[in-house]
């Protein structure tokens, strides 16, 4: 008997649960109770399930991507690449499964393969709205503007209110230097999400590059008490700070960010001291 999905997945990993206690060896019930512990971010949990119906069945589709997926979340990511290869090696028409490889390869700085592969699931299907937007996100890393502000836009004819998809349209038109149609675009990914920390730093870097050192700072402030933890935001405060000629202000956001281990704020605080 088929579960119903349409629910909670605390209530499916209960069912799941019930059903293994009545038969351990309901491989269709271990595999729901993986997906919901995926889905819940219980990963090492769900990654024993997978590991278990993988003995059995060594080749079930769905529990190799199910795998990767787990190790993907468990920044596992060569060993979900091994995962997300065997899926697709039984089953290449999973979309998902060559985007989420498209991912893995993008988290280990694999751009120009994380693009091949985002593309590969446009190919398998053309509705796959994440992967329109990884494969704009590869591009726009890889200085291929242009494509990704079409990829981008295809996106958003799919989930036209995704705030995620707007926030990567900003960073986009930021790197094509169009900063006040990028600050726009910050703009309706806040309305959507107004606790989008990333989209207030990027907004403020936005009005960095066009020279409002000013209304920038107001936008770091405004994602710092979103994520104290945002090193970035930290980082970049101190740089438009210290273009106000606020340098002791600067040099405690670049502490901050230092702290918080941003790559660039060592650097800055050199060259606010000039050494190095």
């Amino acid at each position: 008997m088929r579960m119903e999905l349409d629910r909670p997945w605390d209530e499916i990993l209960k069912e799941a649960r019930e059903r293994l206690n009545e038969n351990p060896d309901d491989m269709e019930a271990l595999y729901y109770k993986g997906a919901a512990l995926c889905e819940l971010k219980r990963s090492q949990e769900a990654l024993d399930c997978f590991e278990c119906i993988l003995k059995v069945m060594p080749e079930k589709d769905i529990a190799w991507y199910y795998k990767g997926l787990v190790l993907s979340d468990l920044e596992m990511h060569e060993d979900a690449i091994f995962c997300y290869k065997k899926a697709l090696s039984l089953s290449p028409e999973l979309d998902y499964a060559w985007n989420n490889l498209a991912f893995s390869l993008g988290q280990l700085g694999r751009t120009s393969e994380a693009l091949y592969y985002a593309t590969k699931a446009i190919e398998v299907n053309s509705e796959n709205s994440s992967a329109w937007l990884n494969k704009a996100g590869y591009c726009d890393d890889l200085g291929e503007y242009d494509e990704a502000l079409e990829d981008i836009e295809a996106a958003l004819r799919l989930e036209p209110e995704n705030a995620r998809m707007m926030y990567v349209k900003g960073n986009i038109l930021s790197d094509l230097e169009e900063y006040e149609d990028a600050i726009r675009w910050y703009d309706k990914a806040i309305e959507i999400q107004e606790q989008y920390d990333d989209a207030w730093a990027n907004k403020g870097l936005a009005f960095r590059k066009a020279g409002d050192y000013t209304e920038a700072v107001r936008c770091y402030d405004k994602a710092i008490g979103i994520n104290s933890q945002n090193a970035g935001a930290w980082n970049n405060k101190g740089i438009a700070l210290r273009l106000l000629g606020e340098h002791e202000e600067a040099i405690s956001c670049f502490l901050i960010a230092e702290k918080l281990k941003d790559p660039m704020a060592t650097k800055n605080l050199r060259c606010l001291y000039h050494i190095g």
